[in-house]
């Protein structure tokens, strides 16, 4: 069993995210005791990430608003950012900066975001425009 401790992370935002990922099967379990030692390689790895994540979510969270025209698109970016992340936390250098790996595949999230957008949003020819405005041009 591994103690779990997120220095100044606020409470509920912290349960927030373990619940997201408890979810989606991304957490099995994360245990509290008093050797660290004993944990498994798949706990240790699922602690790191769990903390790295506390650490820079709330920078994540803006920047990905920040990008996008609403909260709602951005809030949802965020959840799908943060599954992404975690598939890919294997293929993190820990070496590195988390938070520049983190926005890294957030700003490509964005991306597919807009690119899903831009094709689901409908075009109207300018004529067809025309014709809903003046209806009666219809009937002649």
């Amino acid at each position: 069993m591994c103690l779990l401790y997120v220095e100044g992370q606020r409470f509920f935002d912290f349960v927030y995210t373990i619940a997201i990922f408890a979810e989606f099967d991304l957490v099995h379990s994360i245990y509290m005791a008093e050797d660290p030692s004993r944990c498994s390689d798949q706990e240790t790895r699922t602690r790191e990430f769990v903390r790295l994540l506390s650490l820079y979510e709330q920078e994540l969270s803006g920047y990905i608003v920040s990008l996008v025209p609403n909260w709602a698109d951005g809030d949802e970016i965020a959840q799908e950012t943060k599954l992404r992340l975690w598939e890919q936390f294997e293929r993190y250098d820990s070496a590195k900066d988390f938070g520049a790996w983190a926005r890294t595949i957030a700003h490509f999230m964005v991306l597919a975001y807009r690119k899903r957008s831009k094709r689901t949003s409908a075009r109207f020819s300018q004529q067809f425009i025309d014709l809903v405005r003046h209806p009666q041009s219809l009937c002649r």
